[in-house]
């Protein structure tokens, strides 16, 4: 199966692609479970800790990202952000915008222009001075 992946897909010498596998996936498990490890011990401590640490990071105006495989939780903890901005921070609700663009509604949001008609729209319609977090989830 190797030899048929390897050679018929990517045109190359399937012993060079699995040893270079077999060289660095070593190091690369070792670095993935001391990422895990600090994130659970994070949540396991205290799990407001970690929402406090991105909260706390919002307080400036720069983009945060969450990066992650697919059904890893980026917007369960988006989500979770979401309410501690609400509950600890006493945010208002309408100063967050939630786009989620697998939701159809948000179908003619195609470029940053129509993102920024949204963002007015909403600045318009819900909250015509303050700070607005803007959340974009399925992107």
């Amino acid at each position: 199966m190797r030899n048929f992946i390897s050679h018929e897909y990517l045109s190359v010498d399937p012993e060079v692609i699995f040893a270079t596998v077999k060289i660095r996936l070593v190091p690369l498990l070792t670095d993935l479970r001391h990422v895990l490890a600090d994130i659970d011990n994070v949540l396991q401590e205290n799990p407001k800790e970690g929402e406090k640490k991105i909260a706390n990071a919002m307080e400036n105006r720069l983009v945060k990202v969450l990066v992650g495989q697919r059904r890893s939780g980026k917007s369960f903890i988006m989500k979770q952000l979401m309410n501690y901005l609400i509950t600890e921070k006493q945010v208002e609700p309408r100063q967050l915008l939630y786009v989620n663009f697998e939701f159809a509604p948000f179908g003619f949001v195609r470029n940053a222009d129509d993102l920024l008609s949204l963002y007015q729209l909403y600045r318009k319609e819900k909250l015509s001075a303050g700070k607005i977090y803007l959340f974009l989830d399925e992107i």
